[in-house]
């Protein structure tokens, strides 16, 4: 229907165009009007109640963004605080090893562990033992004996490996997935891949067989800190980017992330003589008046932790296990 007032029926216009009402259609037309009228009222009801709650929502979204991002500022604000305060004592006085690390390393796992479940289930003891032995056996116990870098000793030795250095791996694994989980971690995950349990299983085993077979160990005989870093991390971390692209995010802010905590570790740990380098190396690196290797820079300083959520990550990629949710 036309609602043009000219082209009704029972309507016309006269000869300067103005419309001459048909007094027995009016009544009609009125109420045409009103029904129209009521209708469109009725729809701009609808439309305009149903605005505050799309306005709501949206505004609860924002609020719970803000919120979480003030909570993960405010845990790396307190984090830091609690790092920086346990360096500047242990650097001021003479620390033994054994409790500066556990003073620096200690505290900020503490705090993600008891304050928030989702790191607690990320911390699976079977998988923490696992990955704790294998860095003291193939990492420690063979970089020792080869000279990749040696140091004194506070406390008897546990089969040939230092309680110091096996105590700094038993730290600094589960505070890299921590802390990774606190702030970095994503809740997608790459189909299950479950032949990668068979290549890091082969992995563990072949390093625990350079370690602990005599005719075996010779292979590691010279440049011991870079066959060490060549037989571990380029396996590790190319299966744990086959999982996801979402996963190198993970990787690159855990690695700058504890490579400053490690790097002031390690000039804590140069400043009290905790440990020293005299073996064979491709490099040096001069850093605050101290000689580090270039196998020290890369593979303990940058690429430990990393390495740490790498396998974390695989473990959860070849059982098909959903990503924890990162803590609120």
């Amino acid at each position: 229907m036309n609602w043009r007032w000219g082209n009704r029926p029972g309507n016309h216009r006269d000869g300067n165009g103005r419309p001459i009402v048909d007094p027995e259609t009016l009544p009609a037309e009125i109420e045409n009007y009103e029904v129209l009228h009521i209708y469109f009222l009725i729809i701009n009801v609808i439309r305009t109640s149903s605005l505050p709650l799309k306005v709501e929502a949206q505004s609860r979204a924002s609020r719970q963004i803000v919120l979480v991002k003030a909570g993960l500022l405010t845990d790396a604000l307190l984090l830091l605080a609690m790092t920086g305060v346990t360096f500047a004592i242990c650097w001021i006085l003479p620390t033994p090893f054994w409790i500066a690390e556990i003073a620096v390393y200690a505290p900020p796992l503490a705090y993600l562990i008891v304050r928030f479940e989702a790191v607690r289930a990320s911390l699976d003891p079977r998988f923490l033992a696992k990955a704790i032995t294998f860095c003291a056996v193939f990492y420690t116990y063979v970089g020792i004996q080869y000279q990749g870098w040696t140091g004194p000793s506070a406390l008897p030795p546990l089969l040939g490996v230092p309680i110091e250095q096996a105590t700094w791996g038993a730290l600094v694994i589960p505070l890299s997935i921590a802390v990774a989980q606190r702030f970095f971690a994503s809740p997608l995950i790459g189909s299950p891949l479950r032949q990668t349990r068979l290549i890091v299983y082969g992995l563990f085993v072949t390093g625990l067989a350079l370690a602990l077979i005599p005719s075996l160990r010779a292979l590691m005989d010279g440049y011991v800190y870079l066959k060490i870093g060549l037989v571990l991390y380029p396996v590790i971390f190319l299966l744990a980017l086959r999982l996801g692209r979402h996963l190198l995010h993970e990787l690159v802010f855990t690695a700058l992330t504890f490579f400053v905590l490690h790097l002031g570790f390690e000039l804590l740990a140069m400043h009290h003589g905790y440990w020293g380098f005299h073996g064979e190396y491709v490099g040096w690196v001069q850093l605050a008046g101290y000689r580090i290797p270039l196998e020290e820079l890369v593979f303990i300083l940058l690429l430990s932790s990393p390495t740490a959520v790498a396998v974390h990550a695989l473990r959860f990629g070849w059982k098909g296990l959903p990503t924890p949710p990162r803590p609120l």
